[in-house]
């Protein structure tokens, strides 16, 4: 396996991510989706994901997406991940995924939100773990104030705009 690679994802990747991720067991994203994520983000920041090559193919994948946040009154970056992927071959090396996630520079936090007992032992091995509050684990968590995309989502759907939360 020393011939797998970790690089930043490309828009080209998209066809055999979305393969990765139906192998997987995992929902691809829809057009729209992939749009928002390489588009479409308010203030983006970071690599959109990064995937995983071996023997030349596309074999891992896992999702970035840099949010903009407040933690004590003060804006901050947070790094969150999503659909980390690794074809059967590759599993070994799937952890390197991890480490790029783990190594964005600039992050005040690291949130997954695929996070799951299966994979607790991977994230363990970055000293990562879940907070020791039952809500976090139930998923229910929100890190980030989505008001501004649901705004946005509903303009251009020609709906009313959802109330904003106090």
């Amino acid at each position: 396996m020393s011939g797998a690679t970790v690089r930043e994802v490309e828009a080209a990747d998209l066809p055999a991510v979305t393969e990765l991720l139906w192998a997987s067991g995992l929902k691809p994203r829809s057009r729209a989706g992939w749009d928002w994520l390489w588009h479409g983000q308010p203030e983006p920041w970071g690599p959109r994901g990064w995937a995983l090559e071996l023997d030349g193919r596309v074999s891992g994948y896992l999702g970035h997406i840099g949010l903009p946040g407040v933690l004590d009154g003060a804006p901050v970056a947070l790094s969150t991940c999503a659909d980390w992927a690794v074809a059967e071959p590759a599993r070994a090396e799937g952890t390197r995924l991890l480490r790029a996630f783990f190594q964005v520079p600039g992050a005040a936090a690291w949130i997954s939100t695929t996070a799951n007992p299966a994979s607790a032992p991977s994230y363990g091995l970055f000293k990562a773990r879940s907070p020791e509050a039952p809500s976090f684990r139930a998923g229910l968590l929100w890190a980030g104030d989505d008001a501004e995309a649901l705004a946005a989502a509903a303009d251009r759907a020609g709906l009313p705009r959802p109330p904003r939360a106090l």
